[in-house]
C-alpha cells in the first residue's frame, strides 16, 4: 500500500482499501483503518502514508 501512497495511485488503493474493509475483524474496525480510508477517498495521500508507517511501527513491538 504505501508504495501505491507514495505515487498517489487512487485505483489500486481504493482496490487495497475494499480488500481491508471486506476482511473479517475480531470486533470493531481500528480507527486508524477507518481513518486510512477517508484520506485515500479524499486523495491525502501523504497523511494516509503517515498512518501506514504508524501502523508498520506498532506492529514491529508486537511479538503475539
Amino acid at each position: 500500500m504505501r508504495v501505491h501512497l507514495l505515487k498517489s495511485e487512487p485505483i489500486p488503493l481504493k482496490t487495497l482499501m475494499a480488500e481491508i474493509n471486506g476482511l473479517a475483524w475480531p470486533g470493531a474496525v481500528p480507527p486508524e483503518i477507518e481513518t486510512l480510508g477517508r484520506l485515500i477517498a479524499r486523495y491525502r495521500f501523504n497523511e494516509a502514508a503517515a498512518i501506514v508507517d504508524t501502523l508498520l511501527t506498532s506492529d514491529e513491538g508486537d511479538s503475539r
